[in-house]
């Protein structure tokens, strides 16, 4: 990834929105405590298990890790 958040592709490649997923850690208190781009890069750097990570994202755990969780779909701009 680039510069503020800008991925930098090879020329050539078109310029277009890259859609990509963010998982919000929050402390049980509702306080943001991280950002983790996707849920296996959360599971990888918290060592909580995505299956929980995904569960407590859809209501079926009420956290996971002893975190609360929220994913986000966003779009970035890509340069060249």
């Amino acid at each position: 990834m680039g510069i503020g958040g800008v991925i930098n592709r090879p020329k050539g490649q078109a310029n277009s929105p890259s859609p990509f997923f963010i998982c919000w850690q929050f402390l049980k208190v509702g306080i943001l405590w991280n950002m983790r781009f996707g849920m296996r890069e959360a599971e990888r750097q918290t060592n909580i298990a995505h299956s929980s990570i995904k569960k407590a994202i859809t209501g079926k755990l009420k956290n996971a890790g002893g975190f609360q969780w929220e994913y986000k779909k966003m779009t970035i701009f890509v340069s060249q």
